[in-house]
């Protein structure tokens, strides 16, 4: 599902790109809107989900990394069902913040395991060069 939605956007960016006359492009903006609100009408954590996953993709990471904003305690249940929700089976988890080690933790406790480590892009200092990168724990749940 969040991979069907994640192609139409990419969809939608392709032909606004190709896009010539304002008409197609103020139509191609209202289907956007139309996109974003069906994605919001899957709930708030989906749509976190959902937004992490766009940048993974365009990262090019293989998974879903969780790694760049803080995640408060009280948000992690939120995320939690908007994974469960969005179907996903397996991420990487990045996070640098002073409570990763909690974060991880509440992962662990809702049945996530931890199966290793690997390493995730997280951007381009200049186009074409190659990702910087950095360690990520691998969590999966069966």
């Amino acid at each position: 599902m969040i991979k069907d939605f994640y192609n139409e956007l990419k969809d939608l960016r392709n032909r606004f790109n190709e896009a010539t006359t304002e008409e197609e492009k103020n139509q191609l903006k209202d289907d956007y809107k139309n996109l974003d609100a069906r994605i919001k009408e899957r709930g708030e954590g989906f749509a976190w989900v959902f937004s992490l996953y766009e940048t993974s993709q365009e990262r090019e990471n293989n998974l879903l990394d969780i790694g760049e904003n803080c995640i408060w305690e009280k948000d992690i249940p939120m995320l939690l069902k908007g994974l469960e929700d969005a179907g996903i089976k397996e991420f990487t988890f990045s996070s640098t913040w002073s409570s990763s080690n909690e974060t991880a933790f509440e992962f662990y406790k809702a049945g996530w395991k931890l199966e290793g480590m690997t390493l995730v892009n997280t951007h381009k200092a200049w186009p074409g060069e190659e990702y910087a990168q950095k360690p990520a724990f691998i969590f999966t749940r069966g």
